[in-house]
């Protein structure tokens, strides 16, 4: 993604952690490597974290507060509501893990990276770890043997055979094992990230327009393996972010033609010997092909979710949720809906939703450190991916990591024009920290 070289140790950590590999035998272990060792790494750069708290300013430190206020009522709701269901502080609690391995990443780019624009290269990173993680998708399709094996030794379980063996599941796997939901999600943001990289900063991190393309194309081949729903956010992200970065050049849609062109000569090869991508195929193409013979997509899953999944809630469950997020017998969702803010709303009420989602609002609107056009982009994913599920959780602690590090390297002041920034590098040297080097 860059013309400066990749640094590859980098690299494996951003796919390590971003995508980690848990082998059922060993998952205790290797979650307690995947957040112990982060914690273990922020713990020991403790001085660096307080330098980016003491930046916090008046709206992340009320995110903050609000996180913690989501916590207590996340306990509190089944408390009050009889229902003991708890299962919904786990999703909290994903606010607080992702945000430690965000930390961690920034924190380890700092060090290998000194002197460099940290933000913008863990969106470089962020970006190229995606696109590794697309390319073990593609050599798991082209060698379903590999996959057979893969699967072995990571394990299994009766319900991610069911999905394997689902029409249009063939193709949502990585190195990670089954990818669906999070893994489009990922592919969307790295799409918003590829196009920020393309515009005006630290040249060092910069991409090109080749690079952009490639990014750009081998993410929404991500999105096209692992759901629709990221397929259309990145749709309208691209076309928004062309336009108002002002990044539409020749060459970029050059290199989006030759690189779809190639790719649909290359499926066509592929589907026409390997089964699991045929079915792939037909699967990803069925919306567009039915938009083009009866001028609608007739999409069964957004009919399934505007039918069944949204509807009007008794007053009391509006006001204050039925204290249920996951059902006891079947542990499926209360009352089997895959919308985010319906999930919500039926498990601690209308207000609290709002709430949820005004912080969400005010995290993305902290992204303006970077450009004006990201929040726009990363609102435009929050409502598709809303739609279809909960994402809110994934995107708090990485616009509010991301703020944070921006802000650092900014200084309390932004520079007048043409005044380069400081760098977290120099001021990590003023807690005489700045010597240490590597990971």
């Amino acid at each position: 993604m860059n013309k400066r070289r990749v640094d590859l140790a980098l690299l494996i950590i951003y796919a390590i952690f971003l995508y980690p590999v848990v082998p059922g035998r060993f998952s205790m272990a290797c979650y307690l490597a995947l957040y112990g060792i982060p914690l273990c790494y922020v713990f020991f750069h403790a001085p660096e974290l307080n330098c980016l708290l003491g930046r916090l300013g008046i709206l992340p430190s009320m995110l903050v507060l609000g996180l913690g206020f989501l916590l207590v009522a996340s306990m509190s709701v089944p408390v009050l509501a009889g229902t003991h269901d708890f299962s919904y502080v786990n999703v909290i609690m994903a606010i607080a893990r992702k945000l430690l391995i965000v930390s961690f990443l920034m924190l380890v780019t700092s060090s290998r990276c000194p002197g460099q624009d940290s933000a913008r290269l863990f969106m470089r990173y962020y970006v190229l770890a995606t696109c590794c993680y697309v390319a073990s998708t593609c050599v798991f399709l082209a060698f379903p043997s590999l996959k057979e094996t893969w699967i072995r030794f990571i394990g299994t379980s009766e319900y991610y055979d069911h999905l394997y063996s689902s029409y249009g599941y063939g193709a949502r796997f990585g190195w990670s094992g089954f990818s669906g939901y999070r893994t489009t999600l990922d592919c969307s943001i790295s799409i918003v990230f590829a196009m920020a990289l393309s515009t005006s900063g630290d040249s060092s991190s910069n991409v090109g327009d080749f690079e952009l393309s490639v990014g750009l194309f081998t993410c929404f081949v991500g999105n096209l393996f692992y759901g629709r729903t990221g397929v259309i956010a990145s749709a309208i992200c691209i076309v928004i972010g062309l336009v108002f970065y002002r990044r539409v050049r020749i060459g970029q849609l050059l290199g989006l033609v030759l690189l779809a062109v190639g790719g649909y000569y290359a499926i066509s090869v592929i589907k026409d010997n390997v089964s699991v991508v045929r079915e792939w195929y037909d699967w990803a193409t069925k919306p567009f092909v039915n938009l083009f013979n009866t001028g609608s997509f007739d999409n069964y899953s957004v009919n399934h979710i505007l039918n069944d999944m949204i509807y009007m809630p008794e007053v009391d469950t509006l006001l204050h949720g039925d204290g249920w997020y996951t059902e006891p017998v079947t542990n499926l969702h209360y009352m089997h809906t895959d919308v985010g803010f319906m999930r919500q709303v039926l498990f601690w009420g209308a207000p609290l939703t709002l709430f949820a989602y005004l912080a969400t609002a005010g995290s993305i609107l902290l992204l303006r450190e970077f450009d004006r056009v990201m929040p726009l982009l990363f609102v435009v994913i929050f409502a598709v991916f809303e739609f279809k599920g909960e994402v809110f959780y994934e995107l708090i602690p990485l616009a509010l990591v991301m703020f944070l590090v921006e802000r650092s390297a900014a200084g309390k002041q932004a520079p007048r024009k043409g005044e380069p920034r400081q760098s977290w590098a120099r001021m990590r040297s003023q807690f005489a920290l700045g010597g240490r080097k590597g990971f």
